[in-house]
């Protein structure tokens, strides 16, 4: 994770506009799954920079706020079972 930059530093301000800043690691879901819900394909390359797919994985496996277009996407990316998703689980 970054030392002490702000996640708005390598981020822009509109994917978090309704919260304060996040800190790398306390709000490392709350981040990864805005970014990929939100995002443009260059915060997306960002975030593969900072965190690791297997941190990725495990958003898209265990969030349930993943929308199912962002699920379906990123299962067929990573090759993750569309059952083992929490968020098409519900």
């Amino acid at each position: 994770m970054k030392n002490k930059k702000s996640v708005l530093n390598y981020f822009p301000q509109h994917l978090f506009w309704d919260v304060q800043t996040p800190d790398w690691n306390k709000h490392r879901e709350f981040i990864i799954a805005r970014v990929l819900e939100e995002g443009f394909p260059e915060n997306v390359i960002q975030l593969f920079k900072i965190y690791t797919e297997t941190d990725i994985q495990n958003v898209i496996l265990h969030r349930k706020d993943i929308s199912p277009r962002t699920c379906y996407f990123w299962c067929a990316y990573f090759d993750i079972p569309i059952e083992k998703c929490r968020c098409l689980n519900q």
